[in-house]
């Protein structure tokens, strides 16, 4: 028997390639007409018991608005349900948008819970704080500043809100930063409007509206419009047209809101301006990716004696003086 190289071409023979290839029209489809007629007749069946679904609220006493919504609204749901299921590559479109949608959808509600439940748990909280025993109000607002003022001091310098924003983005996320700032202010006046009521709101007046009681809420709004009024070159109070909705005639009050504004503003301040040189910029450098400024090394050392610099330089031996 004669072996043949493996490289030798075959010709193809009637064993290999059919010479009559039928036309598309042709084959019979009964698969296909089974699952059309099958979809038809569970089109028409949803059609009726919409209709009577719709003259069924309409009796109940439905008005049309709420009956076209709902019905416009399942009639998109089951559209998309049956063109996902004829059509198999625009049902895995659709799949992939919903999937894609939820997610989203489950970050947005995420990121709602890190930015204002904090906020929310503080203020619910405060308002029972305001009624308890004066004994109970000092030692819960003791603790309260104790853990403002290291919530501050965190973000206090540049170097602690690179550490601090760098390990948060990390763990939760890149609008963290943005988040933390927002709650740091909102708690800080939550606190210093409370301190204020307790302490001396009767020294407290109001302008707009006038002859009105002081509140806390009215004192939250005294420290936002402060807040507001000490952002650079935005001018937001005299744009919108709000006035100053209190007046205080008590130094006490005014040393409260000097401490607000320098222990308070300004970090906040500092954390929205870093925020948005390392991440809201265009073609900024990520905050995860920016290293601290290190100091240049040298081979040598330098001392300073009496005015003057003197210079030792590194050699074999040690550290020898220079003429440099």
């Amino acid at each position: 028997m004669q072996r043949q190289s493996p490289n030798t071409k075959q010709p193809y023979n009637s064993l290999d390639l059919p010479t009559h290839i039928p036309e598309p029209s042709q084959v019979p489809e009964p698969e296909k007409s089974r699952f059309r007629r099958k979809v038809a007749a569970n089109v028409a069946a949803v059609i009726v018991m919409a209709g009577l679904a719709v003259m069924a609220a309409r009796l109940l006493g439905g008005s049309w608005q709420k009956i076209l919504t709902v019905t416009i609204a399942s009639s998109l749901i089951f559209v998309l349900g049956a063109l996902g299921a004829i059509y198999k590559n625009f049902g895995e479109w659709i799949e992939k948008g919903y999937a894609r949608a939820f997610s989203a959808y489950v970050r947005f509600l995420a990121w709602m819970v890190v930015a204002f439940l904090p906020m929310t748990i503080v203020l619910k909280l405060n308002e029972r704080i305001v009624k308890l025993p004066r004994t109970f109000q000092v030692t819960i607002f003791i603790v309260w500043g104790a853990l403002l003022a290291y919530a501050i001091w965190l973000v206090a310098t540049e170097r602690r809100r690179v550490i601090l924003f760098r390990g948060l983005e990390q763990k939760i996320g890149r609008f963290t930063p943005l988040a933390y700032s927002f709650n740091l202010l909102m708690i800080a006046m939550i606190f210093f409007s409370s301190v204020t009521y307790l302490a001396a709101h009767e020294k407290i007046r109001m302008i707009q509206p006038a002859g009105s009681s002081v509140s806390v809420e009215s004192l939250q709004n005294f420290y936002l419009w402060h807040f507001l009024e000490a952002l650079p070159l935005l001018k937001v109070n005299e744009t919108v047209g709000w006035k100053n909705p209190l007046s205080y005639e008590s130094a006490f009050v005014g040393w409260i809101l000097l401490l607000f504004k320098l222990a308070v503003i300004v970090p906040v301040i500092a954390c929205f301006a870093s925020y948005w040189r390392n991440l809201g910029g265009p073609n900024v450098t990520p905050l995860t990716a920016r290293r601290l400024p290190r100091r240049a090394r040298c081979g040598g050392r330098r001392t300073q004696r009496a005015g003057e610099s003197i210079y030792y330089r590194h050699t074999v031996r040690g550290y020898g003086r220079s003429s440099r």
